[in-house]
């Protein structure tokens, strides 16, 4: 039967009833899609729709307009909204969610190729583009991620080609924590690499390794836990020019802290300790005030008069 040119069907059961009504669609009132990403529910798919893994050609020149779940090859020019520094071309564009939740994936074809990016929409606004490019293709790479548990933990991992790289853990934004700095300055020449310990957000070189492999170790170091935390110091001076004589060598550190003093004079070929057997060798050493003295004895050698002296010199922090 038919009204207003609707037809309808129902079946008779075994057990004599019929079945509800159900309208047939035809070509006057079947409900299509308009294009080929009209989501409308109940809309019969119309050829070139997505389905299941289909491909659509674009023609919106915008990215931002692409929220419809899918997968798109966009338009070769005029697109807006690329990554930062991709250039015009075809893209493939895959795209999942809805108008609210969507995630775009855009890979590189005819340029950019290798390269692909990713970002999310809320429903208000974009997020930035990730750029992952491939490990063939000349790149800036950065990223950060914070782990949020019992504490606010950072670990960021940042890269220029003329500046400072960074890669490091902190605590409570950056302010406390430990992080490795690989040095490139202006010019573009690399500098010593450093281990650094980041408290209220400054942070200070505990180790670090210059280009030739040497590792320097700025801050005191304590060896055993009893152990006092020392580092040493190289003063030099001159011995005293006569017997009994004295000479000053400026330490330039607390008295109270220097907990060792070596003593060696240069004598070219040979270096003096204090002789405490050999009587023209005898000479001693004391820290009094702001120097370090050495004395000579009634003995000692006038081979030893007025040579350059070295003390290397231990105290604590």
């Amino acid at each position: 039967m038919s009204a207003a040119e609707n037809y309808f069907v129902r079946t008779s059961l075994s057990n004599g009833v019929f079945t509800p009504t159900r309208t047939l669609w035809h070509s006057g009132n079947l409900v299509k899609q308009s294009s080929t990403t009209d989501t409308s529910f109940g809309s019969l798919m119309v050829n070139g729709a997505h389905g299941i893994g289909g491909q659509v050609i674009g023609t919106d020149t915008e990215l931002d307009n692409y929220i419809v779940g899918g997968k798109y090859i966009t338009p070769a020019s005029g697109l807006t909204n690329l990554p930062p520094g991709w250039a015009q071309g075809r893209h493939t564009l895959d795209v999942t969610g809805g108008a609210n939740y969507t995630t775009q994936t855009l890979h590189g074809v005819t340029t950019n190729a290798k390269n692909y990016a990713t970002r999310t929409y809320n429903g208000l606004a974009w997020t930035d583009w990730i750029v992952i490019p491939g490990l063939s293709v000349t790149n800036t790479w950065s990223a950060k991620q914070t782990f949020i548990g019992d504490q606010d933990f950072t670990t960021v991992h940042s890269i220029n080609t003329t500046g400072n790289w960074f890669f490091g853990s902190y605590y409570q934004s950056n302010q406390y924590g430990m992080r490795i700095e690989y040095n490139i300055n202006a010019g573009g020449s690399p500098q010593p690499t450093k281990i650094q310990a980041m408290s209220g957000g400054v942070a200070t070189d505990a180790i670090v390794i210059t280009l030739a492999g040497r590792i320097t170790h700025p801050q005191f170091t304590q060896l055993g836990d009893v152990a006092p935390a020392i580092k040493m110091k190289k003063v030099t001076g001159t011995s005293p020019s006569a017997v009994n004589g004295s000479s000053n060598a400026a330490h330039g550190l607390t008295v109270a802290k220097i907990i060792g003093v070596q003593p060696l004079i240069d004598a070219t070929t040979s270096k003096f300790g204090p002789g405490t057997t050999t009587p023209t060798r005898e000479y001693r050493v004391d820290v009094i005030g702001a120097n370090i003295v050495m004395t000579f004895g009634p003995s000692t050698s006038n081979t030893l008069f007025s040579l350059p002296v070295t003390y290397l010199v231990t105290y604590e922090e």
